[in-house]
């Protein structure tokens, strides 16, 4: 889970896509939650906090930030992968 995480943020860091000023908020707010996990949590509660952020602000940002005629998420034929998706393959069974 942690890689996932970090994986996410240092994409959304480094790609080129201009994030709005919203997402540049919540991306600054994460940064900050998890440098403060890293001095103040217990790991069972950092776990559960490092769940709900990846969750909650960083598939949010991915979300906002798929490419025209995509979608974020898990691969609808394949729940072990995660990336952006042809808006196609969400309707699909």
């Amino acid at each position: 889970m942690d890689d996932l995480l970090y994986r996410c943020i240092d994409f959304i860091s480094k790609s080129d896509i201009a994030l709005d000023q919203s997402d540049i908020e919540i991306f600054n707010s994460l940064e900050r939650k998890l440098a403060g996990l890293l001095y103040y949590g217990n790991a069972k509660q950092a776990r559960k906090m490092k769940i709900r952020l990846l969750i909650d602000r960083v598939f949010t940002i991915l979300q906002r930030i798929s490419p025209a005629g995509c979608f974020f998420g898990i691969h609808p034929g394949d729940p072990g992968r995660i990336g952006f998706w042809p808006d196609p393959l969400r309707f699909e069974p």
